[in-house]
C-alpha cells in the first residue's frame, strides 16, 4: 500500500471531494435536490479517486521495479542461469551444484533459523579454510528460503554502497559477502548495517578463512559502538574413507551426466581409497570432474589417490583443450598472429591482475613481451576470447573459478618457462593494483608452494606493499605460512610505519607467524621454520595430499613443517602421461 503515499493522490481526492459537496450544497439551496445527480455526483468521485489510485500504483510499481533493479545490479544471483553448455569451471562451481549436497544439515538449519530470525545479529560469520564448503553452503541456504526473501552475492567492490540499494528494494534480503577478508567497504557495510537494520529485513552473511583475525582486522576499521562480537560458524573438513568414496562415485556419474558423456568407470562395490583424510570438498569433487572425462578404468583409477599436483595438471590439461577449441572460433579471429602460448600468457596475465574493463584488459595485455607490437585490434579480440573462457561480472574481467581452478591456473606464473611474463607483470605492476595481486598470490601459496617466492618478488619491486602483503598472509590463516619467510626479510630494509606496526601486531598476536611478528617488534627471530606445536608432534595424515594446512585427526589445523601441496609443482605439460601416477605413501 505504498503508493497511498502518493502525493498526487491525497491533493487530488480532497479537491473532487470539496467540488462535489459545493456542486450538492448549491442544488440543495437553489433547486429541490434531484437524487440522480446527486449519485452521479457520487459514482464522478468514486472513478475519479479509483483512477488516481490506480494511477498512484503504477507509478509506485514502475519505481519501486527501478530501484530493484538497481539492487540486482550490484547484488548477484546466488544461482545464476547456465550460460552454454557446463565446463570444469561450471561443474566445480557452488552456483550450479550438480553433486548432491551432503554433510551440512545442521549448518543448513541454523543458518536458516538465523535467516529467518528478526531478533538475531544482522551479521554472521561463515569462516572455514579454503574448499571447505562454504559458498556452496550459502547456496543451499538460500536455496531453501521462503518465498518472498532475495538473496544474492555482493559484487565486488560493491560492499559500500549495498545497503542502501538492497533497503530500497522492501524485501528481505540475504546477502552473502565472498572474500569478505578481501574486499573493500565491508567495514562501511557492517555499520551501515548496525545502524539501520533493525527488524532483520537483510541478513549479511560474511565468507572469510580465518574468523578471530577477520573479527580483530573488521573491529579496526569500525567506530567503537559497532565493534561487538557477531556470531560466527566455522566449517571443518567432513568425511571419512567411506564418505570420500561415495561422494567421488555419485559426484563423477552426475558430472558424466551434465557433460553428456557415458557413465565413468566406477564402483559402488569398490573399496579402494579415495584421497586422504583431511582433504576438501573441492578436491574430492575435481576428482570426480576428471574421473567423468577419463574414458578409461585405468585413468579413473590413477585419480582415486593421485597427488594434488597430478589432480590440478588434470584441470589445467583439459582447460587448455577448451582454450584451443575457443580460438578455432571465427568470431574471436585468433587463427593467424597469435599463438597457443600467446593466448596462454595473455589469460594467465589477466588472471593475475584482474582487469575490470575491456579497455584496462587490452592495457594489461599490451605490457606483455608477446604483445607488444600486436595491432590493438588482435589484443582486443584475445582479451574478448579470455573473457569468454572466464566471464567476470564486468566486461573484462577474466575471473576462473573456483578458487583452486584459479590457484592452479596462477601457479603456472612460477615455472621457468613463463619467467620472462611473470617479471614483466611484477616489475611494473600499477601500485593501485598491487593489493589485489598480492592476496591472488598469497592465497594460490597456500596451496601450491611455488608460487610463494612471487610474494616477494612483488613487495620486491613495490616495498610500501609490505604491510598489505602481511595483512593478507594473515587473513589468509597458517595454510599460507610458507609465504611468512619471503616477507621477513624485505622487513630488514623497509620500514612500516608505527601506526601500521601497532595494527599489525595486534592481528599477528593471534597467529603463528612469530616470525614476523619478532621482525616487526626488532627483535632477533630465533625459528628459522614454522613453529611445532606439541600436539602436531605426529603426522596428521599419511597419504597425497597431506600437509601443512590441513585438518588432522586431533581435529586442529596442522602448521608442521611439512612437503605442501604443490611443492615441487611443475606446471601442466602439453603432453602429459595419459594416467597421472599416484603419489608415494609418506
Amino acid at each position: 500500500m505504498q503508493y497511498l503515499r502518493n502525493p498526487r493522490l491525497w491533493f487530488g481526492v480532497p479537491a473532487v471531494v470539496v467540488g462535489v459537496v459545493v456542486g450538492l450544497l448549491t442544488n440543495i439551496v437553489t433547486t429541490t435536490p434531484t437524487w440522480p445527480v446527486v449519485v452521479g455526483l457520487i459514482a464522478a468521485v468514486v472513478v475519479w479517486v479509483g483512477l488516481t489510485v490506480w494511477q498512484a500504483a503504477r507509478e509506485e510499481k514502475e519505481r519501486l521495479g527501478a530501484l530493484r533493479a538497481a539492487r540486482d545490479e550490484l547484488l548477484e544471483p546466488l544461482q545464476p542461469g547456465l550460460q552454454g553448455t557446463h565446463t570444469i569451471r561450471t561443474l566445480l562451481a557452488a552456483e550450479h551444484p550438480l553433486a548432491r549436497f551432503v554433510a551440512r544439515d545442521t549448518e543448513t538449519k541454523n543458518l536458516l533459523g538465523w535467516c529467518l530470525d528478526p531478533a538475531a545479529s544482522p551479521v554472521e560469520v561463515l569462516a572455514g579454510p579454503s574448499g571447505v564448503g562454504k559458498s556452496r553452503l550459502a547456496v543451499e541456504v538460500a536455496r531453501r528460503l521462503p518465498d518472498g526473501w532475495v538473496a544474492g552475492r555482493c559484487a565486488s567492490g560493491k560492499a559500500a554502497q549495498l545497503l542502501a540499494a538492497v533497503l530500497a528494494g522492501r524485501e528481505p534480503t540475504l546477502v552473502v559477502v565472498d572474500d569478505a577478508d578481501t574486499q573493500p567497504g565491508v567495514a562501511s557495510l557492517v555499520e551501515q548495517v548496525g545502524t539501520r537494520v533493525q527488524r532483520g529485513e537483510v541478513k549479511v552473511l560474511l565468507v572469510v578463512r580465518e574468523a578471530d583475525i577477520f573479527e580483530t582486522w573488521l573491529n579496526q576499521q569500525l567506530p567503537d559502538a559497532h565493534r561487538v562480537q557477531r556470531p560466527t560458524m566455522t566449517l571443518a573438513v567432513v568425511g571419512g574413507p567411506g564418505d570420500r568414496r561415495r561422494w567421488f562415485i555419485e559426484a563423477a556419474r552426475a558430472y558424466a551426466a551434465a557433460l553428456g558423456v557415458p557413465p565413468p568407470p566406477v564402483s559402488d562395490v569398490d573399496t579402494r581409497p579415495v584421497g586422504a583424510e583431511g582433504d576438501p570438498m573441492i578436491l574430492t569433487q575435481a576428482r570426480a570432474v576428471l574421473a567423468a572425462l577419463a574414458g578409461t578404468r585405468e585413468r579413473a583409477d590413477a585419480l582415486r589417490t593421485a597427488s594434488i599436483d597430478r589432480i590440478a595438471t588434470g584441470l589445467v590439461e583439459h582447460e587448455r583443450q577448451r582454450w584451443e577449441r575457443a580460438a578455432d572460433d571465427p568470431q574471436w579471429d585468433l587463427q593467424t598472429g597469435v599463438t597457443a602460448t600467446d593466448r596462454e600468457e595473455a589469460l594467465l596475465g589477466l588472471v593475475l591482475l584482474g582487469p575490470s574493463t575491456a579497455a584496462d584488459a587490452v592495457r594489461v595485455l599490451q605490457r606483455l613481451p608477446r604483445f607488444r607490437d600486436q595491432p590493438e585490434h588482435v589484443v582486443y579480440h584475445v582479451a574478448d576470447w579470455a573473457h569468454h573462457l572466464y566471464p567476470g561480472a564486468q566486461a573484462g574481467l577474466v575471473e576462473p573459478s573456483p578458487d583452486f581452478l584459479r590457484d592452479a591456473l596462477l601457479a603456472g606464473l612460477a615455472q621457468p618457462e613463463h619467467a620472462e611474463l611473470t617479471h614483466s607483470l611484477l616489475s611494473a605492476l600499477p601500485e593501485e593494483q598491487g593489493p589485489a595481486v598480492l592476496t591472488r598470490l598469497i592465497r594460490a601459496a597456500a596451496l601450491f608452494t611455488t608460487v610463494a617466492p612471487l610474494v616477494g618478488e612483488t613487495v620486491g619491486h613495490q616495498p610500501r606493499l609490505l604491510a598489505v602483503a602481511i595483512e593478507s598472509l594473515v587473513l589468509s590463516g597458517p595454510a599460507a605460512w610458507v609465504v611468512e619467510r619471503h616477507l621477513v626479510d624485505p622487513m630488514a630494509s623497509q620500514r612500516v610505519s608505527a601506526q601500521q606496526t601497532e595494527r599489525l601486531l595486534e592481528l599477528l598476536e593471534r597467529t603463528q607467524f612469530t616470525h614476523l611478528s619478532s621482525s616487526m617488534r626488532g627483535k632477533p627471530s630465533v625459528r628459522t621454520t614454522p613453529r611445532t606445536p606439541g600436539w602436531l608432534s605426529r603426522p596428521c595424515c599419511t597419504t597425497s595430499a597431506s600437509g601443512c594446512g590441513r585438518w588432522g585427526a586431533t581435529g586442529r589445523r596442522c602448521t608442521r613443517t611439512r612437503r605442501r601441496w604443490g611443492c615441487g609443482a611443475s606446471w601442466p605439460s602439453r603432453n602429459p602421461p595419459a594416467t597421472p601416477p599416484t603419489s608415494p605413501a609418506r
